[in-house]
């Protein structure tokens, strides 16, 4: 509005001087801009989306926007707009990479020791009874059994002395 009640006609806004993004998460952004000084509107709403996918959060007041649930270890552009309810700003863009899912990570590895630990015990445990079953089968010794066509006397061995006869 002019002074004297006149309407001044709405053009294209100023572009946004400058985009900053972070990361929040590994999988988590965060861009905030600095508006323009002039919009030549009525209302001044904000609006970001991600460059080639189709990310696309609603107006807003105020130039903060967070994306959430990203995919890991992706490149990504973010595009943010200034709009006066009739034209838009040029597109002012800021890049980032998420990061890789480390928490999946440690957890898939985690399950993994488990299941190395768990096997070699379980082997360990078969062992020892594969051993106690092996010897509790018989009452004899497999090592002291006895030749079934050998025939046993109670008498000294040929050519045994007795130490006191010499």
């Amino acid at each position: 509005m002019v002074s004297g009640g006149e309407m001044r006609a709405a053009g294209k806004p100023d572009n946004i001087t400058s985009v900053s993004v972070s990361l929040l998460e590994n999988n988590v952004i965060r861009a905030t801009c600095e508006g323009p000084k002039n919009v030549f509107g009525r209302k001044r709403r904000y609006r970001a989306y991600l460059r080639n996918t189709d990310v696309k959060l609603p107006l807003n007041d105020n130039c903060d926007f967070e994306f959430r649930d990203l995919s890991y270890s992706t490149s990504y552009t973010v595009v943010v707009i200034v709009f006066n309810e009739a034209f838009e700003s040029n597109p002012t863009t800021g890049q980032i990479s998420t990061k890789y899912n480390d928490k999946a990570l440690i957890g898939f590895l985690c399950f993994l020791i488990i299941i190395i630990v768990s096997v070699g015990l379980f082997m360990v445990i078969y062992k020892f009874y594969v051993r106690r079953n092996r010897k509790s089968r018989s009452g004899v010794n497999d090592d002291m059994m006895l030749e079934a066509n050998a025939i046993y006397m109670n008498a000294r061995p040929p050519g045994w002395r007795h130490k006191a006869a010499r």
